[in-house]
């Protein structure tokens, strides 16, 4: 029995190796089937099926530069695979081992202790002693659990997870402060454009009041100045003094309300009428 359990500790070296180099074996190739063999790597004598699985899971789970657990799950699964086809698959996988150690400087020591003699031995097998080794074998790698590795696993996996989410959580809570700092800025910069524009357009007003008062204002001191230079009558200048005067106000008053044309005929009609009655008086 023991033979048989290192057996499938060696096939397990293999089949990693062939799983993560995709088939093609490197210059570390003997390495990793020597270090995930406990029996190469310390002659260890395993006392159980489920032994040889939970060593070699737990050798998968530390040694090597890819560690997973469901990839040591899949190499257990091509072990089986290798089982099913019989004793062919098995001697060919030993034949890879054996060129891998070839390869390597100081693991020819392993082919001469080891693969060798399985190599001579697996052929004289009968063929249902490799069935009734599958079958163990696959009810052993059914019932296998995290928990049973003794790696603490779950919990491992428990606390990453609580780290990845609290993580997440932070990065969200920092894309939700920039985005509303964000808004703000926004909110400000608009802010000040709206002062700015409104302050443009008070001064803009009042600049066009201005201009329209001192318009106006000149329009009408203009007018004035023209309508208040009529002549004066000759003898009479105490009486068209004084009624110029009188006659100022009242032009004003007009031009508030009526056009220059309007004020102008106005004053026309009383310049004549009161040139007829001085005219009157100089006759009396």
């Amino acid at each position: 029995m023991p033979v048989f359990l290192s057996l499938l500790d060696i096939l397990f070296g293999q089949c990693y190796d062939e799983r993560i180099s995709e088939g093609e074996t490197g210059p570390e190739s003997g390495w990793c089937v020597g270090k995930l063999s406990a029996t190469l790597a310390g002659c260890t004598k395993h006392k159980s099926l489920k032994d040889v699985v939970i060593s070699s899971i737990r050798r998968s789970l530390i040694y090597p530069l890819y560690r997973h657990w469901e990839l040591a799950i899949v190499v257990w699964r091509d072990v089986a695979n290798i089982l099913k086809v019989g004793k062919v698959a098995v001697i060919k996988s030993l034949l890879k081992v054996l060129a891998c150690f070839g390869e390597t400087e100081g693991y020819h020591i392993f082919s001469q202790l080891y693969i060798h003699d399985y190599l001579t031995w697996v052929q004289t097998l009968p063929n249902t002693h490799i069935s009734s080794l599958l079958d163990a074998l696959q009810a052993v790698i059914k019932g296998i659990s995290k928990s049973d590795v003794g790696l603490e696993l779950d919990e491992l996996e428990h606390a990453a997870i609580l780290t990845i989410n609290e993580q997440d959580q932070t990065t969200q809570d920092k894309l939700n402060i920039d985005d509303i700092a964000a808004r703000m800025n926004k909110v400000d910069l608009d802010s000040d454009d709206s002062d700015d524009d409104s302050s443009e357009e008070s001064g803009d007003s009042s600049d066009s009041d201005d201009s329209d008062d001192s318009r106006s204002s000149s329009n009408s001191d203009s007018g004035f100045h023209k309508l208040s230079s009529k002549p004066k009558v000759i003898g009479n200048e105490e009486l068209n003094t004084g009624k110029t005067s009188k006659e100022e106000i009242k032009i004003e008053e007009i031009a508030s309300q009526n056009t220059v044309t309007d004020v102008i005929e106005e004053k026309a009609t009383t310049v004549e009428g009161d040139d007829t009655a001085a005219t009157l008086e100089l006759v009396e």
